[in-house]
């Protein structure tokens, strides 16, 4: 007989903010530790600590609620994450190719969203958001700036592979599955959990694209019935921006890995890239409505 019914989404919730309580206090201990021999201002001005924070938070704030609330629900869902079924090769090439084919696309979008301007009236707070966001923006670039092959294996492992794994987990692992649960709408559950996914990243003038890329990985888990799915491409649209960063570093690219307005003169580039971007989701969406018909 255990303690609390997790069948019940009220339960549920309660078990995983408590653990995500728990996680933030563990997280911030830990920073308190390290920041006795390191101010806070060094801190965020080392490339090293930075990506050492980043890795923290990832795996106690993220994680580690997940993985606890996991443990809850395997005698009611064991495959409560997704995680047993694996992507087919038809989805997992497809999702590949989603990735890739839809940069152009997402690139523009990113520059039609930093392009943003509020009103007059709400110029301070605009003020005060580009400020943050330059401030995220160079902290992003100190720990994405080397041309060491050492710290290019530390970014993958703590800028692509840890975020992939730890977010997806979390946001469409767990946030997702119990929106669905609530709402009893998996389009809803889609949607608001990508949305609650790009406000937790705190950057205005990125909101859009990286809601509509949470949505994207919440749909490729709709679909291919795994997390693995939305992990990989996770994984993909971040390995990219850490080796274009390593390229730029060494010379090999002339053109900031950062840079959207490359996309601003190439209409042709963007909009090819949304009608494959559009035709790889109709093919995904046709091959799940597929197997739930023959199954």
């Amino acid at each position: 007989m255990t303690l609390l019914d997790m069948k019940r989404p009220s339960n549920q919730l309660a078990v995983f903010l408590f653990a995500i309580g728990s996680g933030i206090i563990i997280n911030s201990v830990i920073t308190a530790v390290l920041m006795i021999n390191y101010p806070i201002d060094e801190m965020l001005n080392n490339a090293g600590m930075m990506r050492c924070l980043s890795f923290l938070s990832q795996i106690f704030v993220f994680l580690l609620p997940s993985l606890v609330l996991f443990v809850c629900m395997r005698k009611e869902r064991p495959d409560y994450l997704h995680l047993r079924t694996f992507p087919s090769n038809y989805n997992l090439i497809l999702t590949l190719l989603l990735v890739f084919l839809s940069v152009p696309m997402m690139s523009w979008i990113v520059g039609m969203n930093e392009s943003v301007t509020l009103p007059e009236s709400m110029s301070k707070i605009e003020e005060w958001l580009k400020h943050s966001e330059e401030e995220m923006a160079v902290r992003s670039d100190m720990m994405l700036h080397t041309d060491s092959w050492d710290v290019l294996c530390i970014n993958i492992l703590v800028v692509a592979l840890c975020p992939a794994f730890c977010e997806e987990i979390l946001f469409r692992g767990v946030l997702m599955n119990w929106l669905g649960q609530v709402l009893k709408n998996k389009h809803v559950a889609v949607w608001l959990s990508a949305i609650i996914f790009s406000a937790c990243h705190m950057q205005f003038y990125g909101f859009i694209p990286r809601m509509l890329l949470g949505a994207a990985f919440g749909y490729l888990v709709v679909w291919t019935k795994s997390l693995w799915t939305s992990m990989i491409a996770h994984f993909i649209n971040n390995l990219s921006a850490v080796v274009l960063a390593f390229a730029y570093c060494r010379g090999k690219l002339s053109t900031s890995y950062n840079e959207p307005a490359v996309w601003e003169s190439h209409w042709a580039a963007v909009v090819i890239s949304l009608f494959d971007t559009i035709a790889l989701l109709y093919l995904l969406h046709m091959n799940n409505m597929r197997k739930t018909q023959d199954s």
